[in-house]
């Protein structure tokens, strides 16, 4: 199961958004001091390396992250001078971030409260996997207004060898079930296609979740409309023993 997190599932109830992201505050808010002690993976860590050399090179300086939890990823990432923006469902998240000086707000992937292009650049891990598929292509359309044409996203998600929709359980039965969206790499990176060129794809898995990560940089089309063939650089899946839990 996902490291040291689930214990039961069950299938989709179909509950509104509203109950579903309410029940994700939730859930988080009472996370929050775990998570924000809690180490990442080697392979989170040196992709997120691999992120920060990439957009650097590429001359970004803003960076919207989605999904910035306790701020672990967010003071990596400020921490290297650029000009960091983070969002999350959880109040408890956001005011953890701000007491480390971090400009945070509370907001959804699905309304992002920004103008367009308003951003160089933009990194989200474990968050767009509680959006159902009408939700998640509406998220990667605000990504896509709020990012400069050709800016880079990079986008970390678990997922299944077939795209299945499932409500999780915590071990202690006592925080809400989360719902999870675990989409096939397949599926993912067709809808990724629709927003930008995949320049790096990589997956890896984490004993003993049933699930894989998926990770992959993205480079947004100069407009709306654009298409072009997916770049493929690189299939291959390694074997990581750490805990990226979601």
């Amino acid at each position: 199961m996902l490291p040291g997190d689930v214990v039961r599932s069950h299938a989709a109830t179909g509950r509104p958004t509203a109950d579903r992201a309410a029940a994700l505050a939730s859930y988080y808010d009472s996370e929050v001091d775990d998570r924000a002690t809690r180490a990442l993976s080697d392979q989170r860590e040196d992709h997120r390396d691999l992120f920060i050399d990439a957009v650097t090179n590429d001359g970004a300086r803003s960076l919207l992250e989605i999904g910035c939890g306790p701020g672990i990823d967010a003071t990596a990432l400020a921490g290297v001078g650029l000009d960091y923006t983070g969002i999350d469902l959880s109040f408890a998240a956001v005011v953890m971030c701000r007491g480390k000086g971090l400009r945070v707000c509370t907001a959804s992937a699905v309304d992002l409260p920004f103008t367009d292009n308003a951003f160089d650049a933009a990194w989200t891990m474990s968050t767009l996997l509680h959006l159902d598929d009408v939700e998640f292509e509406s998220a990667l359309r605000e990504v896509r207004r709020v990012m400069r044409p050709g800016g880079l996203l990079a986008i970390g998600l678990w997922g299944d060898h077939v795209t299945s929709e499932q409500h999780l359980a915590d071990k202690t039965g006592q925080r809400p079930p989360r719902y999870f969206r675990f989409r096939s790499d397949h599926d993912l990176r067709h809808a990724l296609a629709e927003l930008g060129q995949i320049e790096q794809w990589v997956t890896w898995t984490a004993d003993p979740s049933p699930y894989h990560y998926q990770w992959a940089l993205v480079r947004t089309h100069d407009s709306p409309r654009s298409s072009g063939p997916e770049a493929n650089h690189g299939d291959g899946r390694q074997r990581q023993f750490g805990s990226d839990a979601i």
